[in-house]
């Protein structure tokens, strides 16, 4: 699942996967704003097939916040 996650975050940033890592932060090293969050939520739903709730989660910032998510 870690994986398939990475590569959402890969492709919504345009960064290579191999960039991103669980410990990767959203905002510092990524740059990504709370509208891009929202683009993320829909990636992952679509990719995925579920999202976090926006509430839930607009407070995570490291992308190992949102693996979890999806490993529950």
């Amino acid at each position: 699942m870690t994986e398939k996650v990475i590569n959402v975050f890969a492709a919504l940033t345009g960064r290579d996967a191999a960039e991103i890592t669980p410990e990767t932060r959203l905002d510092e090293d990524l740059e990504l704003k709370s509208l891009d969050k929202f683009g993320l939520l829909a990636m992952l739903e679509a990719e995925l097939g579920a999202a976090p709730d926006p509430n839930e989660a607009d407070p995570w910032n490291l992308v190992s916040e949102w693996i979890a998510f999806y490993e529950k």
